[in-house]
């Protein structure tokens, strides 16, 4: 009864709308006829135009490229290529941090910028680009990230973990050391 009379005073053509006999038992019994409508001075009324706002993370991960150079006696250079998904400019991205993993535990980080259709680092984009040298003497294998990290101009941040997107980087260092020092007594 009280959510029908507040509808009655506050939106009565929902109530009429929804439940004829329920506004007619209101006006006729209870009201006496009395009818309300809302009128608000224009001094206290304001236009929201940001009702609904969006919050648009950076797009998806579409497309890794990995280039490994260097000989394997020598350090290696890695280059790493990213596409992300393009629906507008609002799902771009400023920047990704990637924490590559070897097999050993040891790691390298690596920061993608994004890059225009001439190759040059831009403000934002779908497309990133990053470059790392990792020594001869780090760990042979595979190397993996647990986790790339988009960010965009609002510090929305999209985490995309390794089921998200493909990623294989084996490094061939025949010089690798990852034993720990032993103590020599004497």
């Amino acid at each position: 009864m009280a959510e029908s009379i507040s509808y009655y005073i506050v939106n009565p053509d929902k109530l009429r709308s929804r439940s004829p006999a329920k506004y007619e038992f209101i006006q006729n019994r209870v009201m006496h006829g009395t009818r309300y409508i809302s009128k608000i001075r224009e001094d206290l009324t304001f236009e929201v135009y940001n009702l609904y706002p969006d919050y648009v993370y950076p797009g998806r991960i579409i497309r890794i490229d990995i280039e490994v150079t260097g000989k394997p006696e020598e350090d290696k250079n890695i280059m790493v290529e990213m596409e992300i998904h393009e629906t507008n400019e609002y799902d771009s991205a400023g920047f990704s941090y990637i924490r590559v993993f070897s097999n050993k535990g040891t790691f390298f980080d690596i920061r993608l910028n994004p890059i225009g259709p001439d190759g040059q680092i831009i403000d934002w984009g779908h497309t990133f680009r990053g470059h790392a040298t990792l020594s001869r003497y780090a760990a042979t294998g595979y190397w993996r990230p647990d986790q790339i990290t988009l960010s965009d101009a609002v510090s929305n941040q999209r985490h995309e973990s390794q089921i998200d997107f493909g990623w294989k980087l084996y490094i061939d260092n025949p010089l690798a050391d990852c034993e720990p020092p032993e103590y020599v007594k004497n």
